[in-house]
């Protein structure tokens, strides 16, 4: 098994540069595209975190968090700008495959009644707490 890490270990140290631009493009893909949340980017962060953790890190942390961070960033506002430029026009679509009127009608009477049947919960915890 050691051997298998250290081959990993060298190979993404050979890589180089293109190692950080592929996690850069995955974290910023997977939470950027809409179409993309099928993408490993929960596990491939752990794994990450192991590989820089080690004795022969694959990794310089000083470098990997801000990337990181700014890749889900950067993909998480591309993504709030991609739905406020065509939410509306997927939802209103009559002919669309992806979104029926009948579920977003479910959905939207699903979360007001979640919120109703909650809200109360809320304002109980915050009167006890005063």
């Amino acid at each position: 098994m050691a051997k298998i890490l250290n081959m990993i270990i060298a190979w993404l140290q050979s890589l180089g540069p293109l190692a950080y631009g592929g996690l850069f493009l995955i974290i910023f893909v997977e939470t950027g595209v809409v179409v993309m949340p099928f993408l490993p980017g929960d596990s491939l962060l752990f794994t990450v975190g192991a590989l820089a953790a080690g004795e022969q890190p694959a990794f310089v942390l000083g470098i990997l968090y801000p990337l990181l961070m700014a890749a889900a960033l950067l993909g998480d506002n591309c993504n709030y700008f991609l739905g406020k430029k065509f939410g509306r026009s997927l939802f209103n679509n009559p002919n669309s495959k992806l979104f029926k009127k009948e579920q977003e009608a479910s959905v939207g009477h699903r979360a007001q009644s979640g919120y109703k049947r909650h809200e109360g919960a809320n304002n109980r915890n915050k009167a006890s707490q005063d």
